[in-house]
């Protein structure tokens, strides 16, 4: 998503310059509002990276605007730019460079919040990505004309690599969402992608136990209406839950538990999968995304079936 926005002319520019400025952050260390915990460090993937460094120029936009002055030029630390100390002094000056910086702060650091969850994020990508767009528009104060591009690169990643059947399932299977959301039972998304799933990931034996267990879950019967149940569903991971908690539907408990251990990553840009590594690198062509997405998912599908039938 961060390597969308920033494709954008405005923000790519912005970037471009947030690379010649950088050069400037060496001389920080020498004023005294500035500690070592502040320096710019790298992030997961490159463009997150650039976020973090912008995010460090707005933050210490005063002590920039300090030392990129005439002093600065005749610096040392302009030399060590390569004759780049007037391009990074006109950068820090520029009106439009800290306007765009505040527009990647204000879209990228909900989306970096998703991506730093440290629970797993199967259970929790739907909620996460709401309030992070919730974020987006409350930070422009809900000036659609300010956020709308964002939000149509935004949605068009998520609807393209992470809107799938499996993120469904994890918020509908996760108690915490489930039981503040009663209108989630009337999604015909929601429970399309719930069968679906059951579908694929159970056995034959299993699926016609699963469908006479879900009532329990959904109806707050047996251990899951026990007080404890109800008040530990916020402090728990929804598996762990599930496992405390699952007694009464075995095969539910199985199923929930198979979908809540797959991992979940919310950086489609840069994913670390091997299969997606071979087909999408820099050392080759660089193919269109939907046919990426189209040869990950037949590779990964290949692989659970073979699992299935070696069960079955």
């Amino acid at each position: 998503m961060l390597t969308d926005i920033f494709e954008m002319p405005h923000l790519k520019y912005t970037l471009d310059k947030s690379t010649i400025t950088s050069t400037i952050t060496p001389a920080l260390q020498y004023d005294e509002r500035f500690h070592e915990r502040d320096m710019v460090r790298p992030a997961k993937t490159r463009f997150a990276t650039a976020f973090i460094t912008l995010n460090f120029f707005r933050n210490h936009k005063k002590i920039l605007k300090k030392i990129a002055s005439k002093a600065w030029k005749k610096s040392k630390f302009s030399g060590e730019a390569g004759g780049g100390g007037s391009q990074t002094a006109n950068t820090i000056f520029s009106p439009h460079f800290w306007i765009n910086t505040n527009i990647v702060v204000k879209v990228g650091e909900p989306l970096l919040t998703v991506d730093s969850e440290k629970k797993p994020l199967i259970g929790y990508i739907y909620e996460a990505m709401d309030r992070a767009m919730e974020r987006i528009a409350s930070s422009f104060n809900y000036k659609k004309d300010k956020y709308k591009q964002n939000f149509e690169m935004i949605d068009k990643r998520w609807n393209c690599l992470l809107h799938q059947d499996l993120h469904v399932v994890g918020q509908y299977l996760n108690p915490r969402v489930y039981y503040n959301i009663p209108s989630m039972e009337d999604d015909s998304d929601v429970i399309k992608g719930l069968m679906a799933c059951i579908h694929k990931l159970s056995l034959s034996k299993e699926k016609l136990k699963i469908h006479t267990e879900l009532p329990i879950y959904r109806g707050i019967q047996g251990i899951f209406g026990v007080p404890m149940a109800k008040r530990i569903k916020s402090m728990l991971s929804p598996m762990e839950w599930w496992k405390e908690y699952g007694l009464w539907t075995p095969t539910l408990k199985k199923f929930v538990v198979k979908v809540l251990s797959l991992t979940c990553c919310s950086s489609g840009c840069e994913r670390n999968w091997s299969v997606f590594e071979k087909l999408h690198c820099k050392k080759r062509n660089r193919l269109e995304w939907p046919k990426i997405n189209d040869l990950v998912y037949i590779k990964y599908n290949q692989a659970l079936r073979r699992r299935y039938h070696m069960h079955d």
